[in-house]
C-alpha cells in the first residue's frame, strides 16, 4: 500500500487524539497508548525500578487519563 502523503503535524494529532478520547472512540485509547505507553512505561520503570510494578501503574496511569479527559483543555 502506498503511503497516502505526508503526515499531519503533531499538534494536529494530539487535538484529533484528544478528540476522539472526549467523544469515548474505543479506538482512541489504544491510539493514545501506542503513541506514549513505552514513553510513559519508561518513566515509570525509572521512578519505580521494578518492570511488573511499572506494567501495573502504567495500565492506572492511563485507565485515569481515560476516565478523566473531559478535564482536559481542548487545545494541547
Amino acid at each position: 500500500m502506498a503511503p497516502s502523503g505526508p503526515s499531519p503535524p503533531a499538534s494536529d494529532q494530539s487535538a484529533e487524539l484528544l478528540r476522539l478520547l472526549k467523544q469515548k472512540k474505543p479506538e482512541a485509547v489504544g491510539q493514545l497508548y501506542d503513541r506514549y505507553g513505552r514513553l510513559v512505561f519508561n518513566l515509570i520503570q525509572n521512578i519505580v525500578s521494578n518492570r511488573v510494578l511499572a506494567g501495573e501503574l502504567l495500565l492506572e496511569v492511563f485507565l485515569k487519563a481515560s476516565n478523566r479527559v473531559q478535564e482536559f483543555p481542548d487545545e494541547p
